[in-house]
């Protein structure tokens, strides 16, 4: 699997947080409770599983 498969891209994570800004996505992303990691930059990443399962439980 490659690396590109395993995280939601940028414009997934965008489309989500509803932001661009890495603030306000980390925010977002407590908010709604998906586990995510920081990137050496500080970026919020979000595995495609995690990302899935939040799907299952919010349609």
């Amino acid at each position: 699997m490659h690396n590109q498969d395993l995280y939601i891209s940028s414009n997934e994570l965008r489309e989500l947080t509803k932001s661009g800004g890495s603030w306000c996505q980390i925010h977002q992303l407590t908010y709604l409770r998906i586990a995510f990691s920081l990137d050496a930059y500080g970026t919020p990443v979000v595995k495609r599983t995690d990302f899935d399962d939040f799907r299952k439980i919010n349609p």
